[in-house]
């Protein structure tokens, strides 16, 4: 359970590698940087050394390799968190040696599934082999085989060095391969069988609640530490005002913890007699912002509570983190945000160098700057910047169709009815988009004059196509 790579290799070592990709913006993550000269030893002289093929990895963190990273300060939530984490940051380079990459398949013309497996495990593994069997007989028969081999994998999970969190059943006769084919990039003659989410039972001890950048208040339920897979747990998110009231929790119920996916832990309250004899109060939603003290705002269905501070701090605080994960800005969180006083693309550009290491740090605050000075230099579509500027509901993609019909200088200096006539008439763009942007680009609007007046940002209205 790790991240997909797909790597060019060329005799017994990397030369490039990516991410499966991001079909949306039809883009893939390039681990280039990360991964080139990553060697396989006992591949030496296996294959031609001028041949240049593929072969696809699952990137992945051992338990082992885990506690070593958190000896060392980093510290992740559990193995699947840490090998995203560390492909994220920009210091990848530096804990490369601690990945393993689980080879999958190759390019090479190996028609046999098996043999290719043999021999991607034998020169091409970096420690853990893709772990597999063999079934033969009719259907009934393959059903049965099917489910004891799921069923040993599944108890195997408590003691295997590394995490998964299902298997894959997969046709090996290229005959029924070719008649069931692919659509897209789905091979239709494999599926996945997930395993049963894990199960605890646990006490409740309390609410704390976050903000996001549209003003929606998240409760964060603390609970007594669980433990699965080998990491610690002891809080998830309630989601909404509509899941806390279902909950209707008391200081010291009794709670299930259930951890989907290997990754999330969700919160249920089961019928027990300790629960019916609970005499401590429920705990009641806030009626205020628990950040900046305004009343708060109950959607009309009941289901959702929001700050409408414009003002709030905290809603600042919020896009700015999510504008600098979309501008691929790495490492720097909510705490480095306030530190650095950081509300606007125009205070994210203001950041000097002293303050930044003064803050960050010495490499990271030198990351920041030059990943700074890159946004402000290089070639940069105007719909990316814009869509990372935080429009409550509207993607890169929304803002790419948009500014192929309306100019940015439009979007800021129009009048509100012109220009919510005109958005109108793009085809794909509803009255609520509009109205998002007429009402939020006052909020953005020093930010949107500093994109128009930069040199390098590249316009997508007006370009001939």
């Amino acid at each position: 359970d790790g991240v997909s790579i797909e790597a060019e290799v060329k005799g017994d070592t990397i030369i490039s590698a990516r991410s499966r990709g991001d079909t949306a913006n039809d883009e893939a993550t390039d681990y280039t940087g990360i991964f080139a000269g990553y060697k396989f030893p006992r591949a030496t002289n296996i294959v031609d050394n001028n041949e240049v093929f593929g072969i696809k990895f699952e990137a992945i963190i051992t338990y082992d390799n885990l506690r070593i990273l958190a000896n060392m300060g980093k510290i992740y939530k559990n193995a699947r968190v840490a090998i995203i984490g560390i492909l994220g940051s920009l210091e990848a380079k530096r804990y490369r040696d601690f990945i393993t990459l689980v080879p999958i398949r190759t390019s090479l013309n190996i028609p046999n599934r098996e043999v290719e497996i043999q021999f991607l495990n034998k020169y091409y593994s970096s420690g853990v082999d893709l772990r597999y069997k063999i079934l033969h007989g009719d259907y009934v028969s393959l059903l049965y085989q099917v489910d004891k081999f799921v069923s040993e994998a599944e108890y195997m999970r408590e003691f295997l060095p590394f995490m998964y969190d299902g298997v894959v059943v997969s046709y090996i006769d290229m005959n029924v391969k070719m008649v069931l084919g692919r659509i897209n990039s789905v091979d239709k003659w494999s599926i996945a069988i997930k395993f049963n989410a894990f199960k605890k039972q646990t006490r409740f001890i309390g609410y704390k609640f976050t903000i996001g950048q549209n003003g929606l208040i998240t409760p964060i339920a603390y609970f007594n530490q669980v433990e699965f897979l080998g990491t610690i747990h002891d809080k998830t998110t309630v989601h909404s005002l509509k899941r806390f009231k279902e909950l209707n929790l008391r200081y010291n119920d009794i709670v299930e913890i259930e951890y989907r996916n290997d990754v999330i832990c969700y919160l249920d309250k089961p019928y027990n007699p300790e629960n019916d004899s609970n005499t401590n109060p429920v705990i009641e939603f806030p009626t205020v912002c628990p950040f900046c003290g305004r009343p708060l705002s109950i959607s009309e269905s009941g289901n959702s509570a929001y700050c409408v501070n414009e003002g709030c701090i905290e809603r600042d605080i919020a896009r700015m983190a999510n504008m600098l994960k979309k501008l691929n800005i790495k490492d720097f969180g909510k705490q480095s945000i306030r530190a650095l006083h950081i509300y606007s693309l125009l205070d994210l550009f203001a950041v000097d160098e002293e303050n930044a290491e003064v803050v960050l740090g010495k490499v990271l605050g030198e990351k920041l700057l030059e990943r700074i000075n890159e946004i402000k230099s290089n070639a940069y579509p105007d719909y990316r910047i814009i869509g990372s500027l935080g429009f409550t509901s509207i993607a890169i993609d929304k803002w790419k169709l948009i500014l192929n019909s309306v100019s940015l200088d439009s979007i800021v200096r129009m009048g509100n009815e012109e220009l919510f006539n005109l958005l109108r008439t793009i085809k794909g763009i509803g009255e609520s988009t509009a109205l998002t942007i007429i009402n939020e680009r006052n909020l953005m609007k020093k930010d949107l004059e500093l994109i128009l007046t930069m040199p390098n940002i590249i316009r997508t209205f007006g370009v001939i196509r």
